[in-house]
């Protein structure tokens, strides 16, 4: 699709005017005397907090009135004509004229920008979003590091979230650029399982695209995939924030459209429960039939933005609803949808993730959907989805509440494999140092991976996990002919030991994975040869990781970058045999990001020269 198309296609999508229509009368006809009252009393309030500062700050302004300018038809000083509040933009972003569409009004910028921002040049003062701290991986010796050990990770809020930044006309934070959420945003061929099991391994070796003297080892791991006639019951309880926060068209309007969405995928024997929470938690529907469509729109319908967050009282009355509805089983799971703003009750990362690791042992799932910007606490929704043995997304748009909720609803929904965790064991005779690209938030000691206490990630129906190591081969061997030159410095290990090390062998890679009831772990192994070349499928899913790879390093601007560049990822995408529409939206936002940088983003060199 062309450019325009794509715009208009992946703009927010604001709800539609009767069924907003619809819900106001119903909000009308219940209110609360007192909260019709309030909703009065604070924009009474607030007006006259300005008449306050404008009786006081008044005398100042006509004791020092500016000096009149000459042939000047608007007082200096003026705002600009009205125009909605842009959304929160960071450094980087295009001017608010150019977001408006009216480039070159220069004047138009500095005068909103400055009657609005406490920096001018900046939004970011109003920009409370959230992100935990990444600390990019760098290259481990293989002599003295040869265990690479990381949980599973099915997230794409990282891929999403940063679309929604770039359409928006600013570059993201680098610390919510996370590769291995771009990596698994997509779908890679035939990584299924053969014979039935839950998972499969694939491994494959390519040239490395930025750095001529690496190569790239490809992981893909594939879960077995469910027929939706044969995936089981569900007791759904979808915990959704009400808060005053979330009172905007991409937010809680969002959410209704894609509830009428989702309700089209219902069958009788599932179970439907709705709570809100704001300032206290309510109960809108408890344990409803799928096939009581009408019954669960309606009840979505009375959903309205107002208040507090008290977020940790949600969970607790959704999880108690979860249990008294729990299908031996099935598919017993929470779906917390909000923009992360807790403030009330239970509020800190650490104090929700415990509250989290406590209510996923009763065996029902959580999975989190985020919405909105400007305040989105994203550390807090990642670390509530991979505590609570569930995914997390973040939705942009109608499209994107469609694939998580309808197109992809087994895969994000119904957990085949849990508690997955992966190992590789790199022979330093063939390797000489690896860099795992991502996973820096799901990295495991050795000695967690044959843990079944230690969690795991979570893969759904039909999911795909890959996993990109760059490799510089050991000093006098090759890996896909690629020669290795001159070994890292490492001490010199008396009792590096292992009867594989003269095998030729590159690497051992093992997987771990329990069944969804499961307690005990099960374990699958495969080898690596260094001739292993991508061929077919796996040659075309290698080009598409390696292009995501090198977009999300441009993005963060990693050290690690070696020629990347955006010219040259875009291009590896479009040669892509067969480009599906999520591919050549990335190629299209890849462009989009080299414009927004305003340079190539690449270096001379690579990494190691």
């Amino acid at each position: 699709m062309n450019d325009n198309r794509y715009i208009r296609a992946m703009e927010h999508i604001v709800p539609d005017e009767d069924f907003e229509r619809r819900t106001l009368n119903k909000l009308n006809a219940s209110r609360r005397p007192g909260r019709r009252a309030a909703r009065i009393l604070i924009p009474c309030t607030a007006a006259l907090a300005c008449v306050l500062v404008l009786a006081i700050a008044l005398p100042s302004m006509l004791a020092t009135p500016p000096a009149p300018a000459p042939d000047q038809s608007e007082p200096i000083g003026s705002l600009p004509p009205p125009m909605p509040a842009p959304a929160a933009r960071s450094k980087g972003a295009a001017p608010v004229s150019e977001a408006a569409g009216m480039p070159g009004l220069a004047e138009y910028d500095a005068a909103w920008e400055g009657a609005f921002m406490m920096a001018p040049g900046s939004y970011e003062p109003f920009n409370t979003e959230e992100y935990a701290a990444v600390s990019e991986s760098g290259f481990r010796v293989a002599s003295t590091s040869p265990l690479s050990t990381f949980a599973a990770d099915v997230d794409t809020a990282g891929y999403t979230n940063v679309r929604r930044m770039l359409l928006e006309g600013s570059l993201p934070d680098a610390d919510s650029v996370r590769i291995e959420e771009m990596l698994n945003y997509f779908s890679y061929k035939g990584l299924a399982p053969a014979d039935g099991a839950p998972a499969a391994i694939h491994t494959a070796l390519a040239p490395c695209p930025w750095n001529d003297k690496a190569a790239l080892l490809f992981v893909g791991v594939g879960a077995r995939a469910i027929e939706a006639e044969k995936l089981p019951p569900s007791n759904l309880v979808f915990l959704v924030d009400v808060s005053g926060s979330m009172d905007d068209a991409n937010k809680l309007g969002l959410v209704k459209q894609g509830f009428a969405l989702f309700t089209e995928t219902l069958r009788p024997e599932d179970t439907v429960s709705i709570v809100t929470y704001a300032g206290s938690d309510q109960v809108v529907l408890e344990g409803v039939r799928g096939s009581s469509r009408g019954e669960i729109l309606e009840a979505v319908e009375t959903m309205t933005a107002w208040g507090s967050t008290h977020g940790s009282a949600g969970i607790n009355t959704a999880y108690e609803i979860a249990q008294k509805y729990f299908i031996p089983g099935g598919n017993n799971r929470i779906i917390l949808m909000t923009d992360g703003d807790l403030n009330v009750g239970t509020t800190s990362e650490a104090a929700l993730t415990k509250l989290i690791e406590e209510k996923r042992k009763t065996g029902v799932f959580l999975s989190v959907m985020g919405f909105g910007s400007g305040n989105l606490k994203d550390n807090k929704l990642e670390a509530l989805a991979d505590n609570g043995n569930g995914h997390y997304s973040y939705i942009d748009s109608l499209i994107e509440a469609k694939r998580a909720l309808v197109t992809q609803m087994g895969a994000n929904f119904f957990t085949v494999c849990k508690d997955v965790k992966l190992q590789v064991e790199f022979n330093p005779a063939v390797v000489d140092s690896y860099r795992l690209i991502g996973y820096e938030n799901r990295l495991l000691a050795a000695e967690d991976f044959a843990d079944d206490t230690k969690d795991g990630g979570e893969m759904g129906s039909g999911h795909t996990v890959v996993a990109l190591y760059e490799l510089i081969p050991a000093e006098g061997a090759r890996i896909l002919g690629i020669q290795g030159t001159a070994a890292s410095a490492a001490p010199d290990l008396r009792y590096q030991t292992g009867t594989a090390t003269g095998s030729g062998e590159l690497a051992q890679v093992s997987l771990r994975y329990k069944e969804p009831e499961g307690e005990t772990s099960s374990l699958i192994r495969c080898i690596v040869e260094p001739d292993q070349a991508a061929a077919g499928d796996m040659a075309r899913n290698l080009d598409l990781a390696s292009a995501v790879a090198q977009f999300g390093m441009l993005l963060r601007d990693s050290e690690y970058k070696g020629t990347a560049s955006f010219d040259a990822a875009a291009a590896l995408v479009r040669s892509l045999p067969d480009l599906s529409d999520e591919e050549t939206e990335l190629a299209y936002l890849v462009t989009r990001a080299k414009a927004l940088k305003g340079e190539d983003g690449g270096r001379q060199g690579a990494v190691g020269e």
